[in-house]
């Protein structure tokens, strides 16, 4: 059992890393290299790439985690509380004898339950799809650097999802974010017919190409 509370202690302890960044009114991070560079930020996924974790269960949850953004670009941060959240009640359960094969069956029951509590929650959006799209960004958006400057970016993410729609493609193979020096966050738009080429023109060659 001790090895179980070590594992659970140290899962504990990096959620506590990410824990003040969470919502809307996370506070930011400032991380240091080993090399002095130093980054301010309160992306979940930023932090656990750059934390040294040295446990292997700690490792195995930071892994998922970052699994949960490349998928989805969003919920790391609440992926690592929630489990974490899991472990101390389990640690709780251990205390009182509980076998880990029996608190992981219960909690399966639990996921059952919740799914069906969620079920009865649902409810089809027919009309006005574009209000609770831009209310879903604007909350994933909310809690990001950008988050002052929701409505521009969640719109923008709302028209960029609609152009993938139907798409049998991953985002990440139809989406390119381009980061270009100067200006303000709200020069950021969406292109959505052609490309956009980092590369000066030359003075001898045409200016812009129409087909």
């Amino acid at each position: 059992m001790q090895t179980e509370h070590i594992n659970i202690i140290a899962c504990i302890a990096l959620a506590d890393t990410v824990r003040s960044t969470f919502g809307p009114h996370g506070a930011d991070k400032l991380l240091v290299g080993c090399d002095g560079d130093l980054a301010v930020t309160n992306d979940g996924a930023t932090i656990l790439k750059h934390v040294l974790i040295e446990n292997p269960a700690a490792q195995i949850l930071a892994t998922a985690a970052l699994a949960q953004d490349d998928a989805f670009g969003d919920g790391t941060t609440s992926v690592v509380l929630l489990a974490a959240a899991i472990l101390s009640a389990s640690a709780t359960l251990l205390k009182f004898g509980f076998r880990p094969s029996e608190i992981i069956r219960g909690f399966m029951l639990s996921l059952q339950v919740a799914l069906a509590a969620y079920d009865n929650l649902v409810r089809p959006v027919e009309t006005d799809i574009d209000r609770y799209l831009l209310a879903v960004a604007k909350t994933c958006i909310g809690s990001k650097i950008i988050g002052r400057f929701s409505q521009h970016f969640a719109r923008m993410a709302v028209d960029a999802a609609r152009l993938l729609q139907g798409s049998t493609c991953s985002v990440r193979q139809r989406l390119y974010v381009v980061v270009a020096p100067g200006g303000s966050l709200l020069d950021s738009e969406l292109i959505r017919d052609g490309i956009l080429l980092d590369r000066a023109a030359r003075a001898s060659g045409p200016q812009s190409v129409r087909s």
